[in-house]
Formats: C-alpha cells, structure tokens, sequence
C-alpha cells in the first residue's frame, strides 16, 4: 500500500493497527480468535458448529443462512482442472502481458505449466526465494480470470457499494453529490456506462460466474447482476 500510494502522489495518513490473536495462516486458534485458514479448515472438516467459539453472533446467522442457501463452502478444487485448462491454452506472449510479471517469468511460468498435472504441482515447479508462492498464486487466478498488466494499472473506474448500515447509507447518499467516479450498488446499471466502466464490471461478472461453480449449489451465470447489497441493522460486536 506504501508503495502504491508512493507510485499515485497520494499521501494519506498512516496508521498500523497491530494484529491480535493468532497469526496469519495460523493453524492453531488464540483464545477466541482464529485465522481465516483455520475457519476454512475447521469448517470443511467439521462442519460450521467448529467456528462457533470464533464469530460474533450476528456473524454465526450470517454464516447459517448461507450455509442453509448452499453458498457456503466454497471448494477451490472443483475448478483445477478448469485453471489447468485455460493455462494450456496460454503462450509466453500471452503469459508475459499477466499482472505482476517481470524479468522473464513467463518462461520459468510456461515451462512449469506444460509439465504440471496439478496447480500444487506447478506452485512447486515455480516458486523460488525470488518468487513466492502468493505471487504465483496471484500469476495463475489472473491468468484464469482474463485479467492483464493493462487492468490492473487502469485506475478504478467507479465506486461499487457491497454492504452498508444506517450510517454508511447516510454517507452514500452525500458521496453521490460528491464523488468523482460512479457509484452504485447496481453492477448492471454500471455496465451500462460506457469504456473502463463496462469492462470493469463485465471482469467483476465474469470473475463471480466462475467463482460460483465453486459453491455447493452451482448457480446459473449472472448472479451479481441479482445478488443484493448487505444491509447491516446494527453494529456487529467483536469477540474480546
């Protein structure tokens, strides 16, 4: 984020908020607080009961009500072989123009993929001390997802509003006076704007139709053209 904001001239304030209870990754819980691979781990093992001691209240229904709708877990390994597939169909011209990709690791990258017959297997043909395995992790859904070094230094084309409470609706309504970009919690009706603005929104589509044929209940594409925003009623406490 330093860099980032170095890169863009913007220079906001600061503040690095230690983090508490377990460590990233943890796979092991500190009082109440777990790591989120450890949820995701817990609960594939042994069911949403398992991550009871670990979330709030108005978390736990959130959870049940989506475990109940079949939108929860998701299983990243029902779409390898997809992954796989489109990474096959990629050459190192076409790998070279992905996020993030510099000094020539498109032919480390092609190489791997041409002898893996698994993602665990390519991670570990690619990663180095020089490469770690989030940036090839990042390398490889990129490339799955469409998405290029052109995307990602475009600069966000609007405002999308997921989620928001009494208060955060107040504040909508007078960013919408005031904001610089589009906003809206309507994805369809930001497509329908014109350049940067409809392909953004058609990448966050795309990207949420394969996502979805990772759920217990595979849904038909168009889902976050349908999905509501989150209205939260109250604030949600935090376990102590």
């Amino acid at each position: 984020y330093l860099k980032a904001a170095r890169r863009l001239g913007f220079a906001p304030e600061l503040l690095a908020v230690p983090r508490r209870g377990a460590a990233h990754d943890s796979a092991r819980a500190s009082g109440r607080f777990a790591s989120a691979s450890l949820l995701r781990e817990s609960m594939a093992a042994q069911g949403l009961g398992a991550l009871r001691p670990y979330l709030p209240p108005a978390a736990w229904e959130a959870y049940g009500r989506a475990l109940d709708a079949r939108l929860i877990p998701a299983d990243p390994s029902k779409a390898e072989a997809a992954i796989l597939a489109v990474l096959r169909r990629l050459n190192e011209q076409e790998l070279a123009s992905l996020p993030d990709l510099s000094e020539g690791l498109e032919h480390r990258l092609s190489a791997a993929i041409r002898q893996a017959r698994s993602l665990d297997e390519l991670y570990a043909a690619v990663k180095s001390k020089r490469y770690p395995l989030a940036r090839i992790r990042r390398l490889v859904l990129s490339a799955y997802l469409g998405l290029t070094r052109a995307d990602a230094e475009t600069p966000p084309p609007y405002l999308r509003v997921l989620g928001f409470n009494r208060r955060g609706a107040e504040v909508l309504n007078r960013a919408k006076q005031t904001a610089r970009l589009p906003l809206s919690s309507s994805l369809a009706k930001l497509e329908r704007m014109e350049g940067d603005c409809a392909r953004f929104a058609r990448l966050e589509a795309r990207s949420t139709d394969l996502y979805v044929l990772t759920l217990p209940g595979v849904l038909p594409c168009g889902y976050d053209y349908t999905c509501p925003p989150v209205l939260l009623k109250e604030t949600i406490p935090h376990p102590r």
